[in-house]
């Protein structure tokens, strides 16, 4: 009995087991998991665009340029850096050369030349319209491009005159030169010397070569003149030379003082270039530059002052005055002078890091200087039109009245400064 009911149970269990497996084997097959994706390849990035390329400065065919003359050592200083870069760029640069100073500044004022060399005092003068009083000329808006060199003048005698300072002028000859109808470079010597205009004869000379004939002819005792020019090497080298009046402002003071009220603008040191006989003798100073219009191409403008400051090996040594024809004298000018620089060379400068809001402020107040007596003159000259008073600056009438209205104005003059302070 017992036997029978262990066999139940086994085969019980067995149909347990077989149902459980054929019940299984019945059921729906599940579907396999999806097989995994297939692994994603990372794009990579397109490369950055090329930069743009450089902008390359095309420069002009042709350049011309405006001087005082071959004599002059501004024409040689500019043929020194003119012929590099004419030869850099392929450009035809032409140098014209004009004595006539007068001439020179109408035609900067129209606009027909690049740039000319200055020197300051007489910019000066002719900013305020002083002696240059046609319609066509008068202020205008002058700016600087680079420096050309520091200048040394005065005056010179014949090696045998008996002239020796400002104060043996009276009953004297004194030439001046036809352009400074005025006479304010030799009325200032008088002052120095304390001779009175009606104590002397004065004697018009047309242009640097005629001077110095005057001059060593003797019927001229004296002529403002550049120690430096060739003329005056010839007649050093003349049976009866030439000497120069000693203008020293240490030891005359007051004539110095006399001088710069009739000739504001200028130092008074030793001369350091020029004629044996004019070496550390006491003369005046100036620095001169060269400027164009306000109006000029910026880029043209830049694009010269980066040339002479990159290239200023090439043409140093190729006059004595390139010497000083560096960005160090563009920034003294830019702090003492009342000429402001030119926006390319101000760009240039930006670059550099050299220019500082100091130099801008500065920059500004001598922009609106300008601008003020620009505006001054066109309506004098329109008020003088409406009166019948002919501009001339031969025409007393017209002094007089530019003077007068120049003055109600209440513009300062024109200065020069001792630093940005």
């Amino acid at each position: 009995m017992k036997r029978h009911f262990i066999k139940l149970m086994t085969g019980i269990i067995l149909m347990v087991i077989v149902g459980a497996l054929v019940f299984t084997g019945c059921a729906e097959e599940e579907e396999p998991p999806p097989p995994p994706p297939p692994p994603v390849e990372e794009e990579e990035e397109p490369p950055p665009p090329p930069p743009p390329p450089e902008e390359v400065w095309e420069w002009p065919d042709k350049m011309n340029i405006l001087s005082i003359g071959p004599t002059g050592s501004a024409y040689g200083a500019t043929v020194a850096w003119t012929a590099q870069l004419q030869k850099e760029t392929g450009m035809t640069i032409r140098q014209v050369s004009v004595e006539n100073q007068r001439e020179r500044y109408r035609h900067m004022k129209e606009g027909l030349f690049f740039t000319t060399p200055e020197r300051f005092p007489d910019s000066l003068i002719r900013a305020e319209g002083e002696g240059f009083g046609r319609r066509d000329e008068g202020p205008w808006p002058q700016r600087i491009i680079w420096p050309v060199g520091v200048a040394n003048s005065g005056y010179v005698v014949r090696g045998d005159s008996e002239v020796n300072t400002p104060y043996d002028l009276k009953g004297k000859k004194v030439a001046f030169f036809v352009w400074d109808p005025t006479k304010t470079s030799m009325k200032a010597l008088l002052a120095w010397g304390n001779v009175s205009e009606d104590e002397v004869e004065w004697v018009p000379v047309s242009g640097i070569q005629a001077s110095q004939t005057l001059i060593m002819e003797g019927r001229a005792d004296t002529v403002f003149a550049f120690p430096n020019n060739p003329v005056w090497f010839e007649a050093e080298a003349a049976p009866n030379g030439i000497k120069w009046l000693e203008l020293n402002s240490e030891t005359d003071r007051e004539g110095a003082e006399r001088y710069l009220e009739v000739r504001p603008g200028y130092l008074f040191g030793p001369c350091i270039a020029g004629t044996p006989s004019s070496l550390d003798k006491w003369m005046l100073t100036s620095v001169a530059a060269y400027v164009t219009r306000s109006d000029t191409d910026t880029d043209l403008v830049y694009n010269v002052v980066k040339w002479l400051d990159e290239n200023h090996d090439l043409y140093k040594d190729a006059h004595p005055w390139a010497k000083q024809m560096t960005r160090e004298y563009l920034m003294e000018l830019a702090e003492t002078d009342f000429v402001p620089l030119h926006d390319g060379a101000v760009k240039y400068l930006e670059e550099q890091g050299e220019w500082t809001p100091a130099h801008e402020a500065r920059r500004q107040q001598n922009i609106d200087l300008f601008t003020n007596w620009s505006e001054a003159w066109e309506t004098a000259v329109d008020m003088a039109d409406e009166q019948g008073i002919a501009v001339d600056p031969a025409n007393e009438d017209w002094v007089s009245f530019w003077a007068e209205q120049s003055a109600s104005t209440g513009l300062p003059p024109f200065q020069y400064f001792l630093g940005l302070d």
